[in-house]
């Protein structure tokens, strides 16, 4: 498979598996009173990259926060498409797992974002060292969105007629 296929599967995916997995895993975790608030699939707007904006001096413009976050993961899904196949070993789905808990979860949301917008690093985990604070992202950002991407980026390769 071409670079630019893989790429293209894998933003399709990552924007699927941030709408269906994703999303489906915050359903559950504010139903089940597991400490998260709001609703999943959210149409607020937010800011899309108000951090870059502000730095190349445009004025930030809203997006639906579902489409925010469907960007975000199609980006990452976009990343894992471009060296799915060189990555050695193990099932598209296992690779995918791997890779979200290193890129998007520790990498995106535990490092990078919280440097960017000046909050603290791995969800306050360490001010206190409660393993809880780290739950919600590894199962939405770990879990669900990799476990998502794997299978849905594993479909969309089979229904192509690709291994």
């Amino acid at each position: 498979m071409s670079a630019a296929r893989g790429i293209a599967l894998g933003v399709i995916a990552g924007a699927l598996a941030v709408l269906i997995f994703h999303q489906g895993m915050y359903y559950l975790l504010a139903t089940s009173n597991m400490g998260v608030s709001g609703q999943p699939w959210r149409t607020n707007p937010v800011p899309l990259w108000p951090e870059l904006m502000r730095a190349v001096g445009a004025q930030p413009f809203t997006v639906p926060t579902l489409a925010s976050q469907m960007i975000w993961g199609g980006l990452w899904g976009g990343l894992f498409g471009a060296f799915a196949e060189r990555i050695p070993g193990g099932p598209i789905w296992v690779k995918a797992l791997i890779f979200a808990f290193i890129f998007p979860m520790l990498l995106g949301s535990w490092l990078l974002l919280p440097l960017v917008r000046g909050t603290q690093l791995l969800s306050g985990f360490l001010t206190d060292y409660n393993p809880v604070r780290l739950r919600t992202g590894f199962l939405l950002n770990g879990l669900a969105f990799g476990l998502g991407l794997g299978i849905i980026y594993s479909l969309l390769r089979s229904r192509r007629g690709e291994t």
